[in-house]
C-alpha cells in the first residue's frame, strides 16, 4: 500500500490457476476472495495496526488471471483471423462473473484493445494449435 499525500494506492499481481472446466472459474473466483481476505499489512507507525490491502481508496489488479472464453476454440481463432475479435468480448469469463457480481464487484476493467492470447511455440511467433494462415498471427500486445 503506497501512501501519497491522503491518497492510498495498493497493487495486486496475481496468477491465479489455469484450466478450462467450470470447477477451474470457480477455483479462480476462490482464489481472488482468499486473496482479498488474506491480504494485510501493518501499519508504519503502529505495528499492532493491521489494514486489508482493499482498505485503499485505489486499488490496481495485475497478473495472469486466467480467465477464458466460453466459445469453441476455432471459433473463437476463426474471429481473430477475420478481425473482429472484439466480439468475443460477450464470451469473456471474467466479463461475464463480473456482470453477474460474481467477482470483482464494484471495480472496472480498462478498455480491452487486443485480440485473445494463447500460447507461442517457443521460439517462433506461431499458437500452439494453429495451423495455416493462423500460424503468422502475432500477439499485438
Amino acid at each position: 500500500r503506497l501512501r501519497v499525500w491522503d491518497t492510498y494506492i495498493s497493487f495486486i499481481c496475481v496468477h491465479l490457476s489455469s484450466g478450462e472446466s467450470d470447477q477451474d472459474r470457480q477455483r479462480r473466483y476462490w482464489d481472488m476472495g482468499h486473496i482479498f481476505q488474506k491480504s494485510t499489512l501493518a501499519s508504519h507507525s503502529d505495528l499492532e495496526s493491521h489494514y486489508n490491502i482493499l482498505d485503499s481508496d485505489f486499488c490496481f489488479l495485475f497478473g495472469d488471471l486466467n480467465f477464458r472464453l466460453n466459445a469453441e476454440e476455432d471459433h473463437i481463432r476463426h474471429l481473430i483471423h477475420q478481425g473482429s475479435h472484439m466480439s468475443l468480448l460477450e464470451s469473456d469469463q471474467l466479463a461475464q462473473g463480473m456482470q453477474r457480481k460474481e467477482i470483482l464487484h464494484g471495480w472496472n476493467e480498462g478498455e480491452i484493445t487486443f485480440p485473445p492470447t494463447f500460447k507461442y511455440i517457443v521460439g517462433t511467433n506461431t499458437y500452439v494449435g494453429a495451423s495455416g494462415e493462423e500460424s503468422l498471427a502475432k500477439a499485438s500486445v
